[in-house]
């Protein structure tokens, strides 16, 4: 049976073995379709969806305490299946988010669409998403909406990449 999870698990990549960390504080519901991310020794979830919702919820996760907190800092409609990407930029590290499947309508995850909206989440000092919107030039020179794209980033010229989806 299909079911979504919430545990966390730690793989030591010296010995290749498995561990489940016992977590407290306030967990994130049970999800898949997550974007994760790790900096500085916390572990942040956000978006995703399970049989009941949809999420566009931020929850991180020190690892060392291993203590779970919501950050109370959604952005914008529910969403999953998105592509995340960590960017050490001035003065502050930013995460990326492109794409995914959104449920705009509160119509539920079979009825989302493909989205082809940016979010950036500044996590300096005073955390918060902003929504830019590249310049359009002409019909194709902007990506269609997809979901599963993988990303990455170019630091030397300041560019995103998309593949696939």
């Amino acid at each position: 049976q299909r079911r979504a999870f919430n545990d966390v698990w730690v793989l030591n990549v010296d010995n290749s073995r498995w561990v489940e960390l016992s977590c407290h504080g306030n967990p994130p519901a049970p999800r898949s379709g997550h974007a994760a991310f790790e900096k500085d020794g916390q572990v942040f979830i956000f978006g995703g969806w399970n049989s009941e919702t949809q999420f566009n919820d931020l929850f991180v996760l020190d690892v060392e305490g291993k203590d779970w907190s919501d950050l109370d800092l959604a952005w914008g409609a529910p969403r999953w299946n998105m592509a995340v990407q960590l960017v050490e930029a001035i003065p502050s590290w930013r995460v990326f988010i492109f794409g995914g499947s959104a449920d705009r309508q509160g119509e539920g995850r079979s009825m989302g669409i493909f989205d082809r909206r940016i979010g950036v989440l500044d996590l300096g000092e005073d955390q918060k998403w902003d929504a830019p919107v590249p310049e359009e030039r002409g019909a194709r020179e902007k990506p269609l909406g997809r979901e599963h794209t993988a990303m990455c980033y170019d630091s030397e010229d300041s560019r995103l990449f998309i593949y696939g989806g």
